[in-house]
């Protein structure tokens, strides 16, 4: 017996605009696949076929699409992860970035040597 499937309820013409959006300019690649699912779902496409699309479990697109009905865009973003505290303030990382290169990137040596 198939499982009942659900979509997401109808999207405003603003909505749908602005997960076109998202969809193609986000710099997060979760976040344009989420948003992309939320299209897919309001299009009348099922959660299985959501899932097997992307190689997702069906209960991932179910759960994002919950998120969805509860908190709209924010929904899409994953939330902060707990972890240990950067070692190097924001703008010493920017420096680096800026400043040193890769020994392997300034001559032929091995990166390990």
């Amino acid at each position: 017996m198939k499982v009942p499937t659900k979509f997401v309820v109808e999207l405003s013409e603003e909505e749908e605009k602005e997960l076109e959006t998202i969809r193609q300019t986000d710099k997060r690649a979760r976040v344009r696949m989420r948003a992309h699912w939320i299209v897919l779902s309001h299009r009348g496409y099922s959660i299985d076929e959501i899932a097997e699309l992307y190689e997702a479990h069906r209960n991932t697109v179910s759960e994002l699409i919950d998120e969805w009905e509860a908190n709209g865009k924010a929904g899409l973003v994953d939330e902060p992860r707990p972890g240990r505290p950067r070692k190097v303030s924001a703008e010493e990382a920017e420096w680096v970035k800026k400043n040193l290169k890769p020994t392997h990137a300034r001559s032929k040596e091995s990166p390990r040597s």
